[in-house]
């Protein structure tokens, strides 16, 4: 049975396994940079997906440097590391968050959709191309794990897939309370 340290690297890992058909998925890999990691990685043929994964309730919480700089290091980083481990292989740079807030007021100074959107200009200018999957999307990407789990007629070991199977069959089985 497969045991994540973060449910949001469980749900990413169990998205590439099941609906892009990716295996093995390996998570929290070590890149060389001292101190860094890679919070989900698989390869398909010739392709290497690198993911990102920030799950908060509140929204993108990089404070220390920023929003922006923060994404921009991170994919810096797994960039150098996935050139020199996957050399020749298409790179998939991907960033997953449920929850990216966009402030009511347009002239605040905190941002998190801007900050990625500005993120993701400034690693294109460097050659990384950056994929978020963010708010909506990443809702779409649950549903089709649920749509996919609810397909699925055995009983899934993984426990994120396991519990989307029962979820999306909790109204064809649920008894009215009494």
């Amino acid at each position: 049975m497969k045991v994540y340290d973060d449910i949001g690297e469980c749900l990413v890992a169990s998205y590439l396994e099941y609906i892009e058909t990716c295996k093995p998925v390996f998570t929290n890999i070590k890149l060389h940079s001292a101190g860094r990691e890679l919070d989900v990685l698989t390869i398909k043929d010739n392709i290497v997906y690198l993911c990102e994964v920030a799950v908060h309730l509140n929204g993108l919480r990089y404070s220390k440097i920023g929003n922006r700089a923060t994404i921009v290091e991170k994919f810096e980083n797994i960039s150098k590391f996935a050139e020199k481990e996957y050399p020749g292989k298409k790179k998939i740079y991907m960033f997953w968050s449920p929850i990216v807030k966009i402030p009511k007021n347009k002239k605040s100074k905190t941002n998190g959709v801007r900050d990625l959107e500005e993120a993701k200009k400034e690693l294109k200018k460097k050659g990384i191309d950056l994929t978020l999957v963010i708010n909506g999307d990443f809702y779409k990407k649950i549903d089709e794990l649920r749509d996919y789990a609810k397909r699925r007629k055995d009983e899934m070991q993984d426990p994120i897939m396991r519990f989307l199977q029962l979820e999306a069959h909790r109204d064809d089985n649920t008894e009215r309370s009494l």
